[in-house]
């Protein structure tokens, strides 16, 4: 399984079905396992952003996810800023999911650049991050047929999540490589393990707790 933090979150109140459906996908999908780090509501940037899951992939770079349980009934319509949301008999709208997650790779972006181990130094991208880090937004309640008949783009769906989908079933991993490179900017030429750790804890910060203190 790939490394997951929390390892488990089927018992965490506000968690969507979906984002537990989500949760359980990437666990199994990230393949060789060993290469993934998924975290789920990281707080990121000075306001406690919480994406819905950051993904590692050592040999990919980082992807922002945003899942949302919506229906195609429930979308009533939808523009490059916001959708229309019917919910329990009442419209609203909401932030367009695909812009919500750019603002949360901005944010990341801006968090990252702190810290100089993560500036590229090559003359071509001097001054730029050398982690690719992309978006995608998942909708486990639309099918692949729902998906045609809508404006919909750049996403997961529902059937993409499913035990006898091609992603899946592709024990390699090959096919769920195919789906994150399509959307990260450009090749990922990896990090050293220590900045990997960095990384993590600069996500996912866990306090030490000596043996005295425990």
């Amino acid at each position: 399984m790939a490394q997951m933090y929390p390892d488990d979150i089927e018992g965490y109140e506000k968690t969507t079905e979906g984002e537990k459906r989500v949760f359980r996908f990437i666990k199994e999908a990230a393949r060789p396992h060993k290469d993934f780090i998924c975290w789920y509501e990281p707080p990121i940037g000075s306001t406690g952003k919480e994406p819905d899951f950051i993904l590692f992939g050592k040999k990919l770079g980082l992807l922002v996810i945003e899942v949302k349980d919506w229906t195609t009934r429930q979308v009533i319509s939808c523009n490059p800023l916001q959708f229309t949301i019917r919910v329990s008999g009442k419209s609203g709208k909401r932030t367009n999911p695909d812009k919500q997650a750019k603002g949360y790779v901005n944010t990341l972006m801006e968090k990252l650049k702190e810290f100089p181990s993560f500036i590229s130094d090559r003359s071509q991208y001097m001054g730029k991050l050398r982690i690719p880090i992309g978006r995608m937004v998942i909708f486990p309640n639309i099918s692949r047929d729902e998906y045609a008949e809508s404006s919909f783009k750049w996403f997961l769906l529902k059937d993409d999540l499913d035990a006898t989908g091609e992603i899946l079933c592709d024990t390699s991993g090959r096919k769920f490589h195919e789906k994150i490179s399509k959307v990260l900017p450009f090749p990922f030429k990896g990090l050293s393990q220590r900045e990997i750790d960095k990384l993590s804890f600069v996500i996912w910060p866990e306090a030490k707790i000596s043996a005295k203190e425990r």
